[in-house]
């Protein structure tokens, strides 16, 4: 007592404020059978700074099952079900549970549940490494709900309620993402973010894999305009409008060459190749001195990816047909399948492509066969990791995806040409006018 009024005399309303404010949390972190997992940390902060030390003293308390509270006061079911039991939260979702799924007890469900999803759950279960919170998310939409929003708090809403009772309806109306503006169900689940308010479950898997900076475009340095782009995985390349390739490095452009079209570079540059108006395959022998030469027996074609290792080199030519150079042998050979486009990762073990129909398909490898998969676009672009794949639809709408799911976001942005470095953490883009753009996740 006489450390509190030493310590309190000495503080700033605003600071006593804030000092009463954190004890009074301090005393509302009871949890059953052990301390709060950020018990320890606060009161050692309160120590350190207030040079006081709050004790937590064990009392005794009954605790029984949600059925037996139901017999105690007479209810039959509820219409919110709030719960903020520190830890407890899916223990007593589960008791509801067991009550509810008992036969003739169908009308006792919730219309409303909101739990606690901070991770206490979760630390509470005795160093399993299982999500319990989010597997008692699952266990609820078995049962007839669903997940309005999640955050530090999850709201779930039973569906049999929601199509019968306006109010819900109502309710779940004034949900809506303030990045995209989506509202409703088409959203759902929200997620409430500190620093981006609610994020429907397109932005919030966007926001995920790269935060605030997908929103982000900005202009790259010398404000090139350029025809097509492209990355060695490092740094950008493309050809200006003037058919020169060009490469950005530490901010300044490169020039060498002309009369190209496309361009494609291996990681370490030692393989850089080109298209030329005509379709040829150009090789740069030295690209300080502007060297380019026609690469033997090449046929004529649209599009080009080299491989990072540059062990693989595939194209596509004037008629739609794959082609591939293995870098040990001089020849072509081609490959099934007919596409306008194709786009392959460092070790050419994950190969992209397009058709004339939009249709993108995918193929492990020279040795895979290709496979239909979901998407329509023309223009697809994988990481050089192959974990990450971009795609530009007939509208030159952006979208992104992880290889693994192929579950497609909306990216902001309207582009023509679109390329990720080697862990698809940056990416750049061309829009219609040549200019190019781009984003980096730090």
């Amino acid at each position: 007592q006489d450390s509190y009024e030493k310590h309190a005399h000495a503080m700033r309303p605003a600071e006593l404020q804030a000092f009463d404010d954190l004890v009074i949390f301090l005393r509302n972190m009871s949890c059953v059978g052990q301390a709060h997992p950020e018990f320890s940390r606060l009161n050692a902060f309160l120590a350190a700074t207030c040079g006081v030390k709050v004790e937590m003293q064990p009392i005794r308390a009954r605790a029984i099952s949600y059925g037996a509270l139901v017999q105690r006061l007479g209810f039959s079911g509820v219409e919110v079900l709030l719960i903020d039991a520190e830890g407890y939260d899916c223990k007593i979702l589960q008791s509801m549970i067991d009550h509810c799924s008992l036969p003739g007890n169908q009308q006792a469900w919730p219309e409303l549940i909101q739990f606690e999803t901070m991770g206490h759950s979760n630390w509470m279960g005795n160093g399993s490494e299982r999500d319990l919170e989010n597997e008692m998310c699952s266990t609820l939409e078995k049962h007839g709900y669903m997940v309005v929003c999640n955050g530090k708090d999850t709201q779930l809403i039973r569906l049999s309620v929601l199509e019968r009772e306006p109010r819900l309806q109502r309710w779940v109306d004034t949900f809506w993402c303030h990045r995209c503006k989506e509202r409703s169900h088409a959203g759902m689940p929200y997620t409430c973010t500190n620093c981006e308010g609610n994020l429907c479950k397109h932005c919030w898997r966007l926001f995920q894999a790269f935060g605030s900076c997908a929103w982000d475009w900005a202009s790259v340095p010398g404000d090139p305009r350029l025809s097509t782009l492209t990355t060695n995985g490092l740094l950008l390349w493309g050809v200006d409008f003037n058919g020169r390739a060009c490469c950005c490095r530490n901010d300044r452009w490169e020039y060498s060459g002309n009369n190209l079209r496309r361009i494609s570079v291996s990681r370490d540059e030692s393989l850089i190749l080109g298209l030329d108006s005509s379709g040829r395959v150009m090789q740069c022998s030295n690209w300080s001195s502007s060297r380019w030469n026609e690469l033997p027996g090449s046929p004529k074609l649209v599009s080009i990816s080299v491989a990072g290792d540059s062990w693989r080199v595939w194209g596509v030519d004037l008629n739609g047909q794959v082609w591939v150079k293995r870098s040990e042998s001089e020849a072509w050979e081609e490959m099934s399948g007919w596409l306008d486009q194709v786009s392959i990762s460092w070790n050419g073990r994950h190969v992209w492509g397009v058709n004339n129909y939009n249709e993108v398909y995918y193929r492990q490898g020279i040795y895979g066969l290709w496979n239909l998969v979901e998407g329509k676009f023309k223009q697809v672009s994988v990481s050089a990791d192959g974990g990450h794949l971009w795609g530009l639809n007939e509208w030159n709408q952006v979208f992104w995806t992880l290889t693994y799911d192929l579950y497609w976001i909306r990216v902001p942005g309207y582009l023509i040409d679109i390329c990720a470095s080697e862990d698809g953490m940056k990416v750049w883009g061309r829009d219609k006018s040549g200019y190019v753009w781009g984003f980096r996740c730090n």
